[in-house]
């Protein structure tokens, strides 16, 4: 197996929950590629109680910090028995998105994990807020997770775009491949591509010399007519896909990647885990300045 990309790999964990689907299948990959794990947790400041009178804000802040670090310690320590090598952050910083996007930009990590437990009764995904601003503004892959158990041989699905006009620049189908690449060097499984096509101006031949570039096997290239929005759903039923990763294209006047109506129904309609890639060039929008603490 090739050395793995991917040396450090971060994972949002609370470690108020009771379950950790996220972290589980982080573990996993990190064991797989021999990458470092860092559990991060942030967090607002707590609501105080009855029990919190004339408590300042630091000191219950400093409670939480301790509180939450020692919770994030113990689940360490058993993948430490494990042979992984593992680091835990705790910061009060808001909002939650931004606060883990300055871990991200302080840490440099190779991929973001993060759990999304918001579904519907067809346990479909609602994102929340949070997620969607992930996935706007996070600078590194990110790895978005439902179950925490990993498929023996995991079905990942690309979604490709060779003939969009910004494909050559961003190089957003190679990066999507490397990562897809990556994941199954690691964890096993195959990899399949689709396509969106549009019958006027169809792009069936930039599909295959993309599927020949990558060592794609040819019928795991799957191309479909119609719009985004019906197509990717449904050819994550067709695969029995476990991973669909997806690009941020750069849509905006500010030239940063935006997730638009189109992937939102998109990611609404899929059952299975969502791995984000942002194009070449990115630059987050966050700014690596904390909010100060409270007085």
């Amino acid at each position: 197996m090739p050395a793995s990309p991917w040396k450090s790999i971060a994972v949002v964990v609370d470690p108020l929950r009771k379950t950790h689907p996220a972290l589980q299948k982080a573990a996993a990959l990190a064991e797989s590629c021999g990458a470092r794990l860092t559990l991060l947790n942030t967090f607002v400041l707590p609501q105080p109680t009855a029990k919190a009178v004339g408590i300042s804000a630091p000191e219950i802040i400093d409670a939480a910090l301790r509180e939450r670090r020692r919770k994030l310690e113990a689940l360490a320590a058993t993948l430490r028995r494990r042979g992984l090598r593992v680091q835990c952050v705790v910061e009060w910083d808001y909002p939650e998105h931004e606060a883990l996007v300055r871990q991200v930009l302080a840490k440099r990590p190779d991929l973001l994990v993060a759990g999304t437990s918001h579904h519907n009764r067809l346990v479909r995904w609602i994102l929340s807020n949070t997620d969607w601003e992930l996935i706007r503004s996070c600078p590194c892959p990110l790895w978005l997770v439902r179950g925490g158990a990993l498929p023996k041989k995991p079905k990942v699905l690309v979604a490709v775009d060779p003939g969009h006009a910004q494909a050559g620049r961003s190089r957003l189908d190679s990066r999507l491949l490397g990562a897809a690449r990556t994941l199954v060097d690691s964890i096993g499984g195959t990899i399949s591509i689709i396509h969106a096509d549009d019958v006027q101006h169809s792009r069936i031949d930039a599909v295959e010399r993309l599927g020949n570039r990558h060592d794609i096997l040819p019928a795991n290239r799957y191309v479909f007519p119609g719009e985004a929005t019906g197509v990717l759903p449904e050819a994550v039923w067709h695969v029995g896909a476990d991973i669909l990763l997806l690009g941020a294209v750069s849509r905006s006047r500010l030239g940063q990647p935006f997730i638009g109506t189109t992937a939102e129904r998109v990611i609404d309609r899929v059952e299975c885990d969502v791995f984000v890639v942002k194009p070449v060039g990115y630059r987050s929008p966050v700014t690596r300045r904390r909010p100060r603490l409270p007085a």
